[in-house]
């Protein structure tokens, strides 16, 4: 019974560390655009994931759009999934030549925030 207790907790103990080593914010680069608005993913250690998206409006005003959700990290790989305003969005990130690379746009990275 102890042995089976033990493979169950070490899992979510390794991914903790993960959510520890990886949490923050992180600027949303995409090679190649150079327009006004952005992007960033802020994510806590314990799990909670905020999207923010910043724009300016037809009169030039900076607005903001906010979105929450969740995320999950291993080694060298984050998932995030946020509550989007049709349903839930997911992302994969991995560590490729030290930057989160999108696993499917992959001119689109994470750049962390000091």
């Amino acid at each position: 019974m102890t042995f089976l207790f033990l493979v169950l907790i070490l899992p979510c103990a390794a991914q903790n560390s993960f959510l520890k080593k990886y949490s923050g914010t992180y600027s949303i680069i995409v090679d190649g655009y150079s327009g006004d608005d952005a992007e960033a993913y802020t994510l806590a250690d314990n799990g909670g994931a905020v999207w923010v998206y910043g724009y300016k409006d037809s009169s030039g005003r900076v607005q903001t759009q906010q979105k929450k959700g969740s995320w999950t990290a291993r080694e060298g790989v984050i998932t995030i999934t946020i509550n989007g305003n049709t349903g839930k969005i997911t992302e994969v990130y991995r560590l490729k030549n030290g930057r989160f690379v999108n696993s499917e746009e992959t001119s689109r990275w994470l750049k962390k925030r000091p």
